[in-house]
This record gives C-alpha cells, structure tokens and sequence, in this order.
C-alpha cells in the first residue's frame, strides 16, 4: 500500500491539510490602535469580531482529511481513488476561494491582513493530488496493457 508513490503522495497532502488546519492562517492588524488579531481555520485570536464566519474554512479541511485516508486504503479500486483525488482538489479550490472571500470583503475592510505561510499548504495538497491522481492513473494504464497482452 504505501510502497506505491501515489500512497506516499496521498501522506504527504494529508499532513500539508492538517498542518494548515492546526497552524495559523494570517493575523490582521487594525487600522488604529489595538492589538493584533491572529486568524486561524477554526476562528479568531484577539479582539476583531467578524460578521463572516471562519469556521467553513476548519469545515473544508476537516472534509479533505477523510476522503484522503480512504483513497489511501482504498489502493485495490483506482478509478475510486481518482474520483476521490479530484473531490479533494475541488474542496482545497474551495477552501481557497471562501478564505480569499473572507480576506477581501471582511479583513481589510477593518485592517491590514498579514498572510501566513500556512496559507500555501492546501496549494501544496493539491499539487500532491494531482500527482498522485497521475500515478494512479498510469497504474490503470498499465493494468489495462497487462490485461490485454494476456
């Protein structure tokens, strides 16, 4: 199972997903006095107060944890595997797209938001899906070929 590079790529966007989900995200920086606030994916460390909620974005994450284990073990049904590849990489687009929502429309509008390098790890999963999703399906592939010379 995790001889395969696609299972060890599978390992490595699972931890690049729950390093993002554990490490903070950005901090914002009010525009007049205060003190910094530090944005995680389950919410916010200090005095802003958000209308927009940040929870969602723990959400999508949470998501993609699972769906990664089971393409991990689920090695015997590739075409699953594949499925489950792009569901992640779908969900990671979406992480993205509600945090670059919340970013412009709620946290500048109070202050300056200061990025995090954390915000490039589901950017990182997502190269690791994509890479696995490309050996599994040269395993088909290869799989299909074997069949037929037999």
């Amino acid at each position: 199972m995790l001889q395969r590079k696609q299972s060890l790529y599978l390992l490595l966007a699972l931890i690049a997903t729950v390093a993002c989900m554990s490490l903070p995200i950005g901090s914002i920086e009010p525009k007049g006095m205060g003190v910094n606030s530090v944005v995680y994916n389950l919410g916010i460390q200090g005095s802003f107060k958000s209308s927009y909620p940040v929870w969602p974005l723990f959400g999508v994450l949470l998501l993609t944890c699972p769906l990664d284990v089971a393409a991990i073990f689920l090695f015997h049904r590739r075409s699953l595997q594949i499925k489950l590849c792009v569901a992640t990489m779908v969900l990671c687009v979406i992480w993205y797209a509600y945090f670059l929502h919340i970013v412009f429309h709620e946290f500048n509008a109070e202050g300056t938001f200061h990025f995090s390098w954390t915000v490039c790890l589901p950017f990182v999963a997502v190269i690791f899906y994509f890479l696995a999703r490309i050996g599994i399906k040269d395993d088909e592939k290869l799989l299909k070929a074997a069949d037929r010379i037999r």
